[in-house]
């Protein structure tokens, strides 16, 4: 079985506040801006802020790729194809499935994962409140925040770069330096 590939299927419009499926298809959320983090959730845990949608497969991939989304490795990907600072969907739409995920075991783990992540005890610890225009108060998820969900993502990019077949370290390291540091400290 290889993995299904996600299609851009993002569309203007409000925000949909449970799980849509459309043909087979479910919804995943994600804010339009970002810095340190992008965190995209699945449709029956979005915010206000995560007012972009795209839709992935309802299938056995559905998991290992929110976990993908929601990776250092990802990160540092929409970071390579994007502005650094606006998130669009070509990023969720260009970046390919690992081959390692036709590994049964292996696809099986990053759904344990990236299903731990949107537990409800982990998001209610990374929950944060953002000061938006005029002070407006935004909600906010930031898996950063505490040592359970930096050890789930830890986990997240450990198997990822495995299912890639992408040699560990230094690669892990520096990606997590461009996440978590400023692009400035990194670069000079």
């Amino acid at each position: 079985m290889h993995a299904s590939r996600p299609r851009d299927h993002a569309a203007a419009g409000p925000r949909l506040a449970s799980p849509k499926r459309y043909r087979g298809e479910r919804s995943v959320h994600f804010p339009s801006t970002a810095y340190h983090f992008i965190a995209c959730l699945p449709g029956n845990k979005s915010l206000p802020r995560s007012n972009k949608k795209y839709r992935l497969p309802d299938d056995a991939y559905f998991w290992p790729w929110v976990g993908l989304y929601n990776s250092h490795l990802f990160h540092a990907y929409w970071l390579v194809t994007g502005d650094a600072f606006h998130v669009n969907t070509r990023s969720w739409a260009t970046v390919e499935a690992p081959d390692g995920w036709e590994d049964e075991s292996l696809r099986a783990d990053t759904e344990r994962w990236a299903r731990r992540l949107f537990s409800d005890d982990v998001l209610d610890s990374c929950r944060t409140v953002n000061s938006g225009k005029a002070g407006k108060k935004l909600p906010n998820l930031d898996f950063r925040l505490t040592d359970l969900s930096r050890r789930i993502v830890a986990a997240l990019d450990r198997l990822l770069i495995e299912a890639y077949g992408l040699p560990e370290q230094p690669l892990l390291e520096t990606i997590r330096t461009m996440r978590e540091g400023s692009a400035h400290s990194l670069w000079g």
